[in-house]
């Protein structure tokens, strides 16, 4: 049997048209807006050349100076922005920096003062130099004036004044004979009358004043000369430094310069500036003659003491005395036996009765002694010392 198979139709669902998308075209950019933003952009961030002269430098605040002429400076932003409101102006030259150099020492400041009164001039030299007999000076014409001064074996010092037109430097080593020659200012051969490389040369000073080397393998020589063509004398400091056969410093070796001495050297033209230099240096050599004193009275006590059982002279206390006839008299204690006189201090007395021999008669040697009661010791001290308080004590 025959099925028929129904189909109902299905109402068909409309169909919507999709709708068409026209696309347009962006219009283009004015070429003038762009052309504005770059003015713009050059205006704010481009560097801003400047001129800088030769007098002025404008640095930096991060400490880079350009140099003279045209640079580039920061931009309008940078300065609107902070980044240039540190700036300063730096004058040339540029600010010196300190030097970290450390202050000389002025090896001088303490030495002792050589004084010529009769011809005024003066110089120092170190204190360890002692004055002595006078050497022998190499000119054959005798000098005006002369002194010496040595330190140890290993260094001597002279100083000789002669009459400038009569004076002769002669170098016995090289067989030379020089002279000084007063209206050409120069030093000349004694024969030739013509200068050399060999005479004494001229030094780099305020004052006119010539150096002339000369020694052996042992001692150099120094010669300073100074000429006074007013007074018409010649001025010859003589610095001798030795050494042994091996050439190694001596004993007490001192390596003195004669720019050392140079540097210390002048004409005393004040009167009153002279006198009082003189004076101090004959203080300071009155006061190294006390010292010397009080400490040869010490040591002979302390030999005194050893010789006899630790006991030191009865006139001897716990009260400061005068060692003299009627307070602290050790005279008979200490002479013959010990040494030969009692010393004075040099204010008391001339070189004629500074030293007593006879205990028998009055005497005062202006200085004082007392002893500890608590450790034995001694102190004597010279209480008329013009340059400060001498003391020793043992």
């Amino acid at each position: 049997m025959d099925e028929t198979l129904n189909i109902t139709p299905q109402p068909q669902v409309p169909v919507n048209p999709v709708p068409t998308v026209q696309f347009t075209p962006p219009k283009s950019f004015p070429l003038k807006w762009l052309l504005i933003i770059v003015l713009i952009a050059s205006i704010l961030f481009a560097p801003i050349p400047y001129y800088v002269s030769g007098d002025k430098v404008v640095c930096l605040g991060i400490g880079i100076c350009p140099k003279y002429g045209w640079n580039l400076g920061p931009s309008l932003w940078q300065r609107i922005s902070g980044g240039f409101l540190s700036r300063q102006s730096v004058e040339q030259p540029s600010i010196p920096q300190p030097s970290s150099s450390p202050t000389p020492v002025d090896q001088t400041a303490n030495w002792k003062t050589y004084i010529n009164q009769k011809y005024g001039f003066d110089f120092k030299y170190p204190d360890v130099f002692v004055q002595d007999t006078v050497n022998t000076p190499k000119s054959d014409v005798i000098p005006l004036t002369t002194a010496s001064f040595h330190n140890q074996e290993a260094n001597v010092l002279t100083v000789n004044v002669y009459q400038l037109n009569k004076y002769k430097l002669i170098d016995n080593s090289g067989g030379f004979v020089f002279v000084y020659d007063s209206t050409g200012k120069k030093w000349i051969h004694d024969k030739t009358k013509e200068a050399s490389q060999f005479v004494p040369q001229r030094l780099e000073a305020t004052l006119e004043a010539y150096l002339y080397k000369s020694g052996d393998v042992k001692c150099s020589s120094e010669s300073l000369l100074i000429p006074n063509t007013d007074s018409n004398y010649l001025i010859e400091v003589i610095n001798a430094k030795c050494m042994d056969d091996n050439g190694n410093p001596l004993a007490g070796y001192y390596n003195l310069t004669t720019n050392q001495i140079l540097s210390t050297f002048k004409f005393i033209d004040d009167e009153e500036e002279f006198s009082n230099k003189f004076k101090e240096n004959r203080a300071s050599a009155r006061d190294i003659e006390r010292k010397a004193d009080l400490s040869m009275l010490l040591n002979t006590i302390y030999q005194y003491s050893q010789d006899n059982q630790g006991t030191i002279p009865s006139k001897i206390s716990g009260k400061v005395q005068f060692i003299r006839t009627d307070e602290a008299n050790i005279c008979s204690d200490l002479i013959p036996k010990y040494f030969a006189a009692m010393p004075q201090d040099p204010s008391l007395g001339s070189d004629s009765d500074k030293r007593f021999k006879n205990c028998s008669e009055n005497y005062d040697t202006g200085y004082t002694i007392v002893k500890d009661q608590f450790t034995g010791k001694i102190t004597l001290k010279a209480p008329f010392a013009e340059q400060g308080v001498i003391s020793v004590t043992k």
